[in-house]
């Protein structure tokens, strides 16, 4: 048995961005071409994944906290901590710059994915 993919299609590129639990990166994948183009390394396995909505940003949640990364730079941007449990999902605000997540201690949180600054918490909501 193998371990699971986490996945996400870029919104406007042919790209796929590839996480597993085992790996403490994440690949990003031009599907067209079949070929990866490039590797990020993240501070643990990355599971979940969200894009902005420019495609500019990739969110994963590693464990407890999301990374968010700058895919043109190559660089981290900023890590979002505050949930107590694993997170399980997120999601891109379609035309804000927010980012929703939700962890397995029960609350949904709203953040500044830019700043890192959590804007809301909603316990008990998920």
């Amino acid at each position: 048995m193998t371990d699971p993919c986490f996945f996400a299609f870029h919104p406007q590129r042919p790209l796929l961005a590839i996480a597993t639990p085992t790996s403490d990166s994440i690949l990003i994948y031009d599907y067209t071409q079949g070929a990866p183009l490039r590797r990020f390394a993240l501070g643990g396995p990355g599971r979940y994944l969200a894009w902005s909505p420019d495609g500019s940003r990739l969110a994963v949640a590693v464990d407890r906290e999301i990374e968010v990364h700058d895919l043109d730079a190559g660089r981290k941007l900023s890590t979002l901590k505050g949930h107590q449990a694993l997170v399980c999902q997120l999601f891109y605000h379609p035309q804000r710059n927010l980012l929703f997540s939700n962890s397995w201690d029960n609350s949904l949180r709203v953040w500044d994915p830019l700043t890192g600054e959590q804007l809301l918490r909603a316990q008990g909501m998920c």
